[in-house]
């Protein structure tokens, strides 16, 4: 009976260590000096899981897309082709200026922390 109660403390500690590995971190709140580089990644410096900041980035191209004028995570991507003057912030909003159909220009944000996350010191899209 002893060998099965310490069988079953030692796999829930197992599977609560993975559970919090895996766990999705909002990258805004555990994450720092974001910037968005010449060609379109977002870069920044991630915490993992031991506290430290490991320098992480991911290609927003593939990501985050321009649906007449307004910023959105999606499919199709390639934001990049119809906005300008983009800048990213601390708490990680996006901001453009974006061509909506007629090709006017305006202004858009997108709050990526809440679309992208930190896991274990790595930028990840987060499904729905």
């Amino acid at each position: 009976m002893k060998v099965i109660f310490i069988s079953l403390v030692i796999f829930l500690c197992a599977l609560a260590t993975q559970t919090r590995k895996n766990k999705l971190r909002d990258a805004s709140l555990t994450g720092k000096d974001f910037k968005i580089s010449p060609h379109i990644f977002l870069e920044g410096n991630l915490k993992d899981l031991n506290g430290k900041y490991l320098k992480s980035q991911i290609d927003l191209t593939t990501v985050v897309s321009n649906l007449n004028g307004v910023l959105t995570i999606g499919k199709g991507g390639a934001f990049n082709k119809t906005c300008k003057d983009c800048k990213v912030d601390e708490k990680l909003v996006l901001a453009c200026q974006c061509q909506d159909v007629n090709g006017t220009y305006k202004g858009s944000s997108l709050k990526l922390g809440s679309k992208i996350a930190n896991i274990n010191g790595v930028f990840t899209v987060q499904k729905k």
